[in-house]
């Protein structure tokens, strides 16, 4: 996955200054980010301020796609199966705080599998910071017998 940031002369001369590239091979970021599930691989977008959001002016499918004429959606590159969930939601305190606690059982659906990327709460909105003030944060993680698990979360 890559995401550029670019500046083009014609694109300048349109009026329209920079824009972004995302190559998604996975469509994680397509799918989570700008809604994007038809089985593109690459999208050009610019941020616009505007409408708080990304303004997309161009997705497009993988050269081999084009070529057999047909696409695969996301879902191809699933990394794990989730059976079943539970969540546990308190809102006792709506305007203070809401607490979740979530379990989700999981099979990996390839051997060996070391990470697992997950998107959370990416549908929040840029405008009033809504990302930053709303946005779950994973507190820990353990596999069924107990053993933690490591993990990361972007801020």
């Amino acid at each position: 996955m890559s995401l550029r940031d670019f500046s083009s002369p014609s694109s300048t001369v349109l009026g329209k200054g920079r824009f972004s590239l995302v190559l998604d091979y996975q469509e994680r970021i397509l799918v989570s980010n700008f809604e994007i599930d038809a089985g593109e691989r690459g999208l050009i977008y610019a941020f616009d301020k505007a409408i708080f959001g990304p303004d997309i002016w161009l997705a497009f499918y993988s050269e081999e796609a084009y070529q057999n004429r047909r696409a695969q959606y996301s879902d191809v590159n699933n990394l794990i199966a989730i059976p079943n969930y539970a969540m546990d939601v308190d809102v006792t305190e709506p305007k203070k705080m809401l607490r979740l606690k979530a379990t989700m059982h999981s099979r990996a659906l390839s051997y060996k599998l070391t990470a697992v990327p997950m998107t959370v709460g990416e549908d929040l909105d840029y405008f009033e910071n809504q990302r930053r003030k709303k946005q779950l944060h994973v507190t820990w993680a353990q596999l069924s017998d107990g053993r933690p698990v490591e993990w990361v979360q972007e801020p």
